[in-house]
């Protein structure tokens, strides 16, 4: 078996994080999201494609149907196994950012996890059913976050708040007209480009997608 594991690893550039099958979930159930990550011992798989190298001896995993995990030190950790979403790592690579749950029309939060102290904590939880539903790093310490309605097919997007990680202060940057969402958020440089849906009708059927630059400067400004 455990030669098996490593063929899969070297063939398709993943890492088994191997968890015990009975008791798994109980052991889960008895951890909020927030607690420190949880070690298991190998008895049965979940495989993931590596992410990036966080430290000399720290390297991030991503599986979207299972679990985000950490190899470090021959072992490996689970940070979040409630289907998250991809981590989204930090400039200096000291801490990363996710979403869990990140399905449809479910009550996902977010969340950060500090490589350096192997802790995570609640950054953002649902209010009164507003969710976070994508986030980016503009530098070390500031997220810019899309939250939004959790329910509805029309409820994709939402307004842009930049939120400090350290004193977890969160403000409005931009709201977005009645009939516009903001639904995506990409770094090119020193500038992030938003997506933007417009409805073209009164039943929120139709829209036009189209998209905006603004610098990073510019953001932190405000």
């Amino acid at each position: 078996m455990i030669d098996y594991i490593n063929s899969l690893e070297n063939q398709l550039n993943i890492k088994c994080l191997i968890l015990p099958k009975i008791g798994l979930e109980e052991e889960i159930s008895r951890h909020p999201q927030v607690l420190n990550s949880i070690n298991y011992e190998r008895n049965d798989i979940i495989m993931g494609k590596f992410i990036e190298t966080l430290s000399s001896d720290q390297s991030l995993y991503f599986d979207e149907y299972n679990s985000i995990f950490i190899e470090k030190d021959d072992n490996k950790i689970i940070i979040n196994n409630n289907t998250p979403s991809m981590p989204i790592i930090s400039p200096n690579k000291d801490k990363f950012a996710y979403i869990s749950p990140f399905e449809w029309e479910q009550l996902g939060s977010l969340y950060l996890y500090n490589t350096t102290t192997s802790s995570s904590d609640l950054l953002i939880e649902p209010s009164e059913s507003n969710i976070p539903k994508d986030a980016i790093w503009i530098n070390n310490e500031y997220l810019l976050v899309i939250i939004g309605h959790a329910y509805g097919t029309v409820s994709t997007g939402g307004n842009l708040y930049l939120l400090n990680t350290t004193t977890r202060e969160i403000t409005l940057f931009r709201e977005c007209s009645e009939e516009q969402q903001f639904t995506k958020i990409d770094l090119i440089n020193d500038y992030l480009n938003v997506t933007v849906i417009t409805y073209q009708d009164d039943i929120f059927n139709e829209y036009t997608e189209s998209s905006f630059t603004i610098s990073i400067d510019d953001i932190l400004k405000k």
